[in-house]
Order: C-alpha cells, then structure tokens, then sequence
C-alpha cells in the first residue's frame, strides 16, 4: 500500500501512520522501519491509538531530514574506499 504525501505537507496538525513515514523514507520494508524503530534511528510515535501508532508530520519531516543517507538509490555508483587505494604525495 503505497501512501500519498498531502499538498500541504508537512502540516504540523495532521497526524499520519507509518505508511506515509515509510514512503518518505524511501519504502522501506515493514521489519526494516520496525528495526528503525527499535534502534532508535526513528523518533517513537507521537500517539498510540490502540495498536496504531501515529507522528504529527513535523516530527516526520525532522526524522527524514536528520536521517542519513544509508543506501544509495539502485543505479547509482556508491563512493567506495578501499584498503588497497595508496595515496599519491
């Protein structure tokens, strides 16, 4: 289930699930933001009704913005550094 960012986000009113989290944070799969969750690369959600845990978009739109670039998108050469480069004086 593929969420849709509202036009006006982020709304610092408006609560929204994880679906719209993952979304944000590239779509990542359910166990991977639940290890986010769990290692705390993620803030906790903000309400918990019920079972359902719920982030005002602010705290959303912070925890993507301070969140570091893990994996490069497919396509994409990554910056590599090998233990057999020599540096060149």
């Amino acid at each position: 289930m593929l969420a849709t960012i509202p036009p006006d986000y982020p709304s610092e009113h408006r609560l929204a699930d994880a679906a719209l989290f993952r979304e944000l944070l590239g779509r990542p799969g359910k166990s991977t933001f639940a290890r986010y969750l769990s290692l705390g690369l993620i803030p906790p959600p903000d309400k918990k009704l019920g079972t359902l845990n719920r982030w005002y978009e602010t705290t959303i739109a912070a925890a993507v913005e301070a969140l570091p670039t893990a994996r490069s998108p497919k396509g994409t050469p990554r910056a590599r550094s090998s233990a057999n480069e020599t540096a060149v004086a």
